[in-house]
C-alpha cells in the first residue's frame, strides 16, 4: 500500500518503503508534503530523493547522527529534493520563496547541472521544517572548493557550514 499524502506525493516517496512511520511521523509527512506542493506550484515536478531514514540508512548515506532525516519529532521533517526540469539554484530559491522553513541547503553546489537524468551525482536541495522555523539558508560545497553565489534574493552573505571553506570577498 502506498497512499497519497498530497495531490502529487505518496508515502513511499518519503520512506522509500524502508520503514513504517509512527502516527506522529505520518503527520509530519503530510505537513512536509503540503509544503512541497507549494514549491511544486512554483517550479513544477519535485522528486524526493531522501526523506525519513532509519539510523542504518542514515549511516549508509553518510548522514550525521543529528540529521533531521532521523528524528522527525513533533513538527519536524527533512527531505532532500531534486528536479529534472529546474536547476538546483532555482529549486532552492523556490523553497526560500515559499517560506516557513527551518533551513534550506543547496548541497553540492560545486557540481554541474543539468545532468542526464536524476542520479546520485547531481546537486540537491535539503529542506527542514520545524515547529519553530529559523529561515536559515546555506550553500554547501566541499571544503576544497570556492563558493560564488547565494540563494538569498536579498543578497545577505551566504552562510556556509562546510568546515574550512574559503568564501571569496
Amino acid at each position: 500500500m502506498n497512499p497519497q499524502v498530497s495531490p502529487h506525493f505518496t508515502l513511499n516517496e518519503f520512506t522509500k518503503g524502508r520503514l513504517t512511520p509512527t502516527v506522529e511521523q505520518y503527520g509530519n509527512i503530510i505537513q512536509m508534503a503540503r509544503w512541497l506542493e507549494k514549491v511544486r506550484d512554483r517550479v513544477g515536478p519535485v522528486i524526493i530523493s531522501s526523506g525519513i531514514r532509519s539510523a542504518e540508512r542514515n549511516g549508509e548515506v553518510g548522514g550525521t547522527d543529528r540529521s533531521y532525516h532521523l528524528y522527525w519529532g513533533p513538527g519536524i521533517a527533512a527531505v532532500d529534493i531534486v528536479s529534472s526540469t529546474t536547476s538546483p539554484l532555482a529549486l532552492a530559491q523556490a523553497c526560500v520563496d515559499v517560506g516557513g522553513f527551518d533551513s534550506v541547503i543547496w548541497e553540492r553546489a560545486d557540481r554541474p547541472w543539468p545532468v542526464k537524468g536524476i542520479n546520485d551525482g547531481m546537486p540537491w536541495v535539503h529542506v527542514q521544517i520545524g515547529s519553530n522555523p529559523r529561515g536559515l539558508t546555506f550553500t554547501a560545497v566541499p571544503k576544497d572548493k570556492a563558493l560564488w553565489g547565494n540563494i538569498d534574493k536579498e543578497t545577505r552573505p551566504v552562510q556556509v557550514y562546510s568546515p574550512g571553506l574559503k568564501v571569496p570577498t
